[in-house]
C-alpha cells in the first residue's frame, strides 16, 4: 500500500508545497493529501483591500476544490491534534477523524501577537483572516455615515499597517480622522530608507497622522494607553502589532521559538520529528547562507513551501537533504488604491507601476496555484485599480519584473 503524504495548511506555503509535491509526486508512489481549516485558499497580502474599500471578497480567495484534483485528495477540516516523529505524522481533525501519514508539510499559520497588553485583544480589531477583514470593513461602513469624522487607529506600523491604514484613506477620503501607532523610531522597521520616505509622503498626502516612539502600555474602551501617560482616543482600534505561531504548534509538544513558531533544522525539518517538515508562518527557519531568521513575508513563505516540499520528496527517495537558503527577490508594498512602491533589486519602484508590478504578482501566484480562470479573475479588477497618483521621485529607477516574487504581508 502507497505510504499518505500530507501538507497541513493551505496559505501560501501551504499552496507551494502543493503544487511541488503534486508536480513530483507519482500516485503510485503515495497519496497527497491537503488539509485545510477553510475550503478556499486567502490571499492574506490583499485583505486589507476587503476591510478598507469592500473589494469583492472573491477577490482575494480561490477554492481549494479547484486547486486539488484526483488522485490528490482535500479534507476540509480544522487540524485539533498533531503528534509526530521520525517515521510518521498522525493528525486528528475536527468532525472528520484521524489522518495517519508517512510525511507530511506543516503550514498552519499565525495568530496575532498581543504581547499580554491588558485589553488589547478585547478592545481592538485585528486583521488576520477573511473574517476579520469583514468585520472591520463592517465597523467602517456603520462608523462613515458619523457627523464628526471618528477617530481611527491602526496600531502597528509595518507593512501591514501601511497598507491598510492608506486603503481606508482612499477609500474614505477625510470621512475618518487617521493615525498609524508606532511602537519603534520608525514605520516599516527593517525596510530602506527610500522606501519608508515614500510611505511618509504618502500618509502625509492622505492625511493619516503618524505617532512613532508611541510603546503602547493597555487598551481601554475608547482608549489607547501610550508609555508615559499619554492616550489616544478613538473610535475604532485596528491591531497590526505582530504575529505569533498558530497554537497547535506549542500544543503539539514541538520546539518552539518565544513567539511560538516551531523551530527547524537548517533543511526545513523539525529537529524533534524527521518525519515533519516545516514551512510558513507557523515556523521560524534560519537561512542557511545568512545564518538570520527569515522573515515572515509570502515571498518567503512560498520559497520555504517549495523547498520543504523537495526536501520531504527527497526523504521519501533516500536522497541527501538540502539547506534552506532565502533569495528573496524584492518587495512591493501598496500605499492606497492608486500607488504604490518597492524594491526589486537595487532598483526602487514608485507610483502606479509600483501597483501594478504587485498587482501582476498576486496574478501569478494565482495562476500557479489555480489556472487561467483564477488569473483573468485577479487582472481585470487589478488593471481597473492601478492608476498612478504620484509622480516618481527624480532620482527613482524603474524596473521591469524579471522574475516573478510574492506580494509582501510582514507584520
Amino acid at each position: 500500500m502507497a505510504p499518505t503524504v500530507a501538507v497541513l495548511g493551505a496559505g501560501y506555503a501551504g499552496l507551494a508545497a502543493f503544487a511541488e509535491l503534486r508536480q513530483h509526486l507519482r500516485p503510485d508512489e503515495a497519496e497527497l493529501v491537503l488539509v485545510n481549516k477553510d475550503p478556499y485558499h486567502t490571499f492574506v497580502t490583499e485583505i486589507h483591500t476587503i476591510a478598507g474599500n469592500g473589494e469583492p471578497v472573491s477577490h482575494v480567495r480561490i477554492p481549494l476544490h479547484e486547486v486539488v484534483r484526483p488522485p490528490a485528495r482535500l479534507v476540509v477540516a480544522p487540524v485539533e491534534r498533531l503528534r509526530a516523529d521520525d517515521s510518521s505524522v498522525e493528525v486528528t481533525l475536527r468532525g472528520a477523524g484521524r489522518l495517519h501519514c508517512e510525511a507530511a508539510v506543516l503550514a498552519v499559520g499565525y495568530e496575532p501577537e498581543y504581547y499580554g497588553l491588558p485589553g488589547l485583544r478585547e478592545h481592538s480589531y485585528a486583521l488576520d483572516s477573511l473574517a476579520s477583514a469583514r468585520r472591520v470593513r463592517e465597523r467602517l461602513r456603520g462608523l462613515a455615515g458619523a457627523a464628526e469624522p471618528p477617530r481611527v487607529i491602526v496600531a502597528g506600523g509595518g507593512i501591514t499597517g501601511v497598507e491598510l491604514v492608506t486603503e481606508i484613506a482612499d477609500s474614505y477620503p477625510r470621512r475618518f480622522r487617521l493615525a498609524l501607532v508606532e511602537g519603534g523610531p520608525e514605520i516599516m522597521p527593517g525596510f530602506e530608507p527610500d522606501l519608508v520616505r515614500t510611505a511618509h509622503a504618502a500618509l502625509r498626502d492622505k492625511r493619516v497622522a503618524v505617532h512613532t516612539g508611541a510603546r503602547i502600555t493597555a487598551a481601554r474602551a475608547g482608549q489607547l494607553v501610550l508609555e508615559g501617560g499619554a492616550d489616544l482616543r478613538f473610535d475604532l482600534l485596528i491591531w497590526a502589532g505582530g504575529i505569533r505561531g498558530n497554537p497547535l504548534v506549542g500544543e503539539s509538544g514541538l520546539p518552539c521559538s518565544r513567539r511560538g513558531q516551531a523551530k527547524a533544522d537548517p533543511t526545513l525539518r523539525s529537529p524533534a520529528a524527521a518525519a515533519l517538515f516545516l514551512a510558513g508562518d507557523c515556523s521560524a527557519p534560519i537561512d542557511a547562507e545568512t545564518g538570520r531568521p527569515v522573515p515572515n513575508t509570502a515571498q518567503a513563505a512560498i520559497l520555504e513551501g517549495h523547498h520543504a516540499a523537495g526536501n520531504l520528496l527527497r526523504q521519501l527517495n533516500g536522497q541527501e537533504l538540502q539547506p534552506f537558503a532565502a533569495h528573496l527577490r524584492g518587495i512591493l508594498i501598496s500605499l492606497g488604491r492608486h500607488e504604490g512602491v518597492g524594491k526589486l533589486g537595487p532598483a526602487t519602484v514608485y507610483g502606479g507601476p509600483a501597483l501594478a508590478l504587485k498587482h501582476a504578482v498576486e496574478a501569478h501566484h494565482a495562476y500557479e496555484v489555480g489556472g487561467l480562470r483564477e488569473l483573468v479573475a485577479r487582472v481585470l479588477p487589478a488593471r481597473d485599480r492601478a492608476a498612478p497618483s504620484r509622480p516618481a521621485p527624480a532620482e527613482s529607477r524603474s524596473t521591469p519584473l524579471s522574475r516573478p516574487l510574492a506580494g509582501d504581508r510582514a507584520r
